[in-house]
């Protein structure tokens, strides 16, 4: 397991609060409403690990959107959502006028579109913010824990590396909450981490 200090993790917490203010900015004009979002609590886990998590700390269905992304620090970002958390932010997307029995034909539509904007926004600023070009795939539907944490790169699991993003969305004191799950090979990591120490040294020698 690479090991970060702490300094690298509160640049890439930034990195991602940048990415989440932007996405709540407009979720909240999509919704017409304010949107509350937790800082991102990281963590550093093993694929075997990231496994567990989802089944003890969700421990119910899971829907949501999985992006893939390429360059120098190639991997995959998610975000996930309990099935009952997902109706709820469905149907605050359309001011709660949909009966349940509908939400099934506008359910995926929706979540892939907020899931779209969500990580295209923690993307473009880990991007921006490192100065690399971060190329993204199209994003598709998860669903349960059967989201495929393989980056295509890695043969074994203890060469994955993971990083756990826990974000809240506190929409009209409902608590929906997210989770944003971003995935990649150790090599691709440590390349991020190399990007990160660059980019404080820079810091550091102008500051």
């Amino acid at each position: 397991m690479i090991v970060w200090s702490d300094i690298e993790i509160d640049a890439l917490c930034e990195f991602l609060n940048i990415g989440m203010g932007s996405a709540a900015a407009s979720l909240s004009s999509m919704l017409g409403q304010e949107i509350l979002l937790s800082v991102p609590e990281i963590r550093f886990v093993s694929q075997d690990e990231l496994r567990r998590w989802f089944r003890d700390e969700i421990g119910k269905e899971i829907v949501g959107v999985q992006q893939a992304f390429n360059g120098k620090a190639a991997g995959n970002i998610a975000l996930l959502f309990t099935k009952d958390n997902s109706h709820d932010l469905v149907r605050e997307l359309m001011s709660g006028d949909i009966p349940l029995e509908d939400l099934p034909d506008i359910q995926n539509d929706a979540i892939t579109e907020i899931g779209n904007m969500v990580l295209n926004a923690c993307m473009a600023a880990i991007a921006d913010s490192l100065h690399l070009e971060i190329p993204t795939e199209l994003p598709r539907l998860v669903n349960d824990i059967s989201i495929d944490l393989n980056t295509g790169k890695a043969a074994r699991d203890d060469e994955i590396f993971g990083m756990l993003g826990q974000i809240k969305f506190d929409l009209k004191d409902r608590g929906i909450k997210g989770y944003v799950v971003l995935h990649m090979s150790t090599p691709s990591a440590m390349r991020m981490k190399q990007e990160i120490q660059k980019m404080l040294s820079i810091y550091a020698a102008t500051g």
